[in-house]
């Protein structure tokens, strides 16, 4: 189904540079991480994105979103745990998580 919280679950992957296309590349990147690991670990889980925010440009620093959606936090909390053994990706990427955040 994946509606919003709290019906579901939903896990926003955020990621920042201050150099639009080094951002692209790296939210390609996370992205192909995702969906590796959903389906290694046959997770249901729908990912959307990458897509800009609402605001897309803060403090002169671009940002870019992965949006994860899941019907059981069983799910989400499996794919968290697979996602902590990963090897990090480039030093100096601000990434930052956000689990069933307040639209």
């Amino acid at each position: 189904m994946f509606g919003l919280p709290p019906y579901s679950r939903m896990a926003i992957i955020m990621i920042r540079d201050e150099d639009y296309s080094r951002l692209e590349d790296n939210i390609s990147q996370m992205h192909k991480l995702v969906d590796s690991i959903v389906k290694a670990g046959r997770l249901n889980i729908n990912i959307r994105g990458p897509v800009a925010p609402t605001i897309a440009r803060l403090n002169r620093t671009y940002r870019l979103q992965l949006m994860l959606f899941a019907d059981s936090p069983v799910d989400l909390g499996k794919f968290f745990k697979l996602l902590r053994n990963q090897p990090k990706l480039k030093s100096g990427i601000q990434v930052s998580f956000d689990i069933d955040p307040i639209l």
